[in-house]
Formats: structure tokens, sequence, C-alpha cells
């Protein structure tokens, strides 16, 4: 059992997108779809306070966040 999520901006399976991971990476979902790249990312991360919930610095968009 794992306590907490992973985020990670990256390749996964030949795939650049936003995921996490509920089991300590051993499958991952995608955040964002092939519409919505955010316009780069240059840092993430995770709400302590809200599971799922992650923010994320985009350039010249200022701070984003998703759940």
């Amino acid at each position: 059992t794992y306590a907490a999520a992973v985020y990670v901006v990256g390749t996964v399976n030949g795939v650049w997108g936003v995921y996490h991971s509920d089991d300590g990476g051993a499958s991952w979902a995608r955040f964002n779809d092939d519409a919505h790249q955010y316009g780069g990312i240059r840092t993430i991360a995770g709400d302590w306070n809200s599971y799922g919930r992650i923010y994320v610095s985009a350039p010249g968009r200022g701070i984003v966040y998703t759940n």
C-alpha cells in the first residue's frame, strides 16, 4: 500500500505529459491531453491538502492548476 501519489512531467510509453501514479510508479495516468500542453512546464507541485490537485508553472502563463 502506498501513502502518497507520485507526479511527474515526462515521457511514459513514448508520450510526453503530466502523469500521476498511485502505486509507486507501477502504472501511470495522464493529467493533460494533446490539446492541453500548458505551454511547457518549469515546476510542478502536488497539493498536500487536496488529493489529485497539482500546480504547474507554465512560461508566460503564471501558475496553472488541475485536478
